[in-house]
């Protein structure tokens, strides 16, 4: 059936590579009307790598998750701008036991 209880945790993942010149991207995790991340860059390689994160809470006010909060919820990738990214696939996954 249909789960109607909140998620526990909340993760973001992204497959990607780069294509081009060497650089870095972050992600950006947007709930409410406040985003999260952008600053944390990972390093772009030139073969598909999966990165990812975990949030046992939401960002933008440290509360519990929420479904209302996670159908709300928006994922995506900042570029550095130096580097050429392939993303093939960008998720936003609910944990629970």
């Amino acid at each position: 059936g249909i789960m109607t209880d909140n998620p526990l945790a909340v993760q973001w993942g992204a497959f990607s590579k780069r294509t081009g010149a060497t650089g870095n991207f972050s992600y950006v995790l947007k709930t409410a009307a406040q985003d999260t991340g952008g600053t944390g860059a990972y390093s772009a390689t030139d073969t598909y790598e999966q990165k990812g994160k975990v949030y046992l809470t939401d960002p933008a006010d440290a509360g519990a998750w929420t479904k209302t909060k996670l159908d709300t919820t928006q994922v995506g990738i900042l570029n550095a701008g130096v580097v050429t990214l392939r993303v093939t696939q960008l998720q936003l996954l609910e944990l629970r036991c």
